[in-house]
């Protein structure tokens, strides 16, 4: 497994979690990013969005549609 393969594989799994605590039958977008904005603070995903300042905007929206736990 490459790094990038595992570092997926990580996202997806917190994802799935995220699904799974709300309740939820699917993982679907939302899912996902809220997933990306909780990594740590070097993973890839994250410094995108830290470098696009969208980081706790994207988090907060996300959280108000689909519920925070």
């Amino acid at each position: 497994m490459t790094e990038l393969s595992g570092a997926v594989e990580k996202l997806l799994g917190d994802a799935r979690e995220l699904a799974r605590v709300r309740g939820h039958a699917f993982v679907g977008t939302e899912h996902v990013l809220l997933a990306m904005t909780r990594q740590s603070d070097d993973a890839l995903a994250r410094r995108i969005l830290d470098e696009a300042g969208a980081t706790e905007d994207l988090r907060t929206r996300v959280e108000e549609i689909i519920g925070e736990v």
